[in-house]
């Protein structure tokens, strides 16, 4: 995959947004930046929990859901897995292209609602950051779970409801449908906006249908205790321990639970 800046003087100005996130997350020089160390760090949990499953890349078909700027669909196709790269968004995907340079991936301009794949064509699929843009995320699972085959897995992330700076409700607060229809028209917000209302791991359950059993859950995106303050602290260690860190925090409860940016839920398909 290409770097950022590699794309930068031929880049046209339209992508420019989208350019802004990747230098500020993945390509960020500075690499003890907390959004860097965040983003990487959800980056690298999703990647994990997928090769830890499934050792041979080679043999598996990978459903990227609202791939935003394409880093974990170009990742996962460079090692080896045959990606299907969705988002609604067109200018995304174009930006996302201009990062290849090796591996396979299909890119889709399409709602996921609109969807047209075969039923159970994908061994894995990825919801990263797309129910808190729902009103109904229990159907959009239910759609995107038709896509995998059985005995296959589905990794979903999404903010952590919990998270102390939180003020937006969480799904027991809007559990009825009913109450859910204000949120219909705010759905899938441009860039990432519109956050709806968000999940803890407890409530998270709740929207999964029976044939999807829940295999692993917990804690990533970095965390509060790393910030634009505290992070110049840390510079003394090796990045590589920092990144340790951040994954050991992540399974210390209290801090966890507070002070992490983002859950993930991993299912299989019964």
């Amino acid at each position: 995959m290409k770097n950022s800046f590699e794309i930068t003087k031929t880049l046209d100005e339209k992508y420019h947004k989208i350019l802004s996130y990747d230098l500020r997350q993945i390509d960020n020089p500075d690499l003890y930046h907390h959004l860097r160390l965040g983003y990487l760090d959800r980056i690298n949990k999703i990647i994990s929990l997928i090769t830890k499953l499934y050792p041979d890349m080679g043999n598996i078909k990978i459903g990227d859901f609202a791939c935003g700027q394409g880093n974990m669909s170009l990742l996962l196709a460079e090692m080896g897995g045959k990606v299907t790269a969705i988002d609604i968004e067109k200018i995304f995907i174009e930006y996302a292209k201009k990062k290849y340079e090796k591996g396979a991936v299909d890119w889709i301009v399409c709602n996921i609602e609109d969807l047209d794949l075969p039923e159970n064509f994908l061994d894995v699929g990825i919801a990263g950051e797309i129910i808190e843009h729902c009103a109904y995320p229990e159907d959009m699972v239910e759609i995107i779970l038709n896509y995998i085959r059985p005995g296959g897995s589905l990794v979903v992330t999404t903010p952590n409801g919990d998270y102390l700076r939180n003020h937006l409700p969480t799904f027991n607060q809007v559990r009825s449908k009913n109450l859910r229809r204000k949120f219909e028209a705010q759905q899938f917000g441009p860039d990432g906006e519109h956050h709806l209302f968000l999940f803890n791991l407890e409530e998270i359950r709740d929207i999964f249908p029976t044939n999807a059993k829940i295999i692993e859950q917990g804690y990533m995106g970095g965390t509060v205790l790393i910030n634009e303050y505290s992070r110049h602290l840390f510079k003394v260690f090796p990045v590589s321990f920092v990144e340790k860190l951040i994954r050991v925090l992540a399974r210390i409860p209290i801090i966890n639970r507070k002070t992490f940016y983002n859950i993930y839920v991993l299912l299989k398909k019964s």
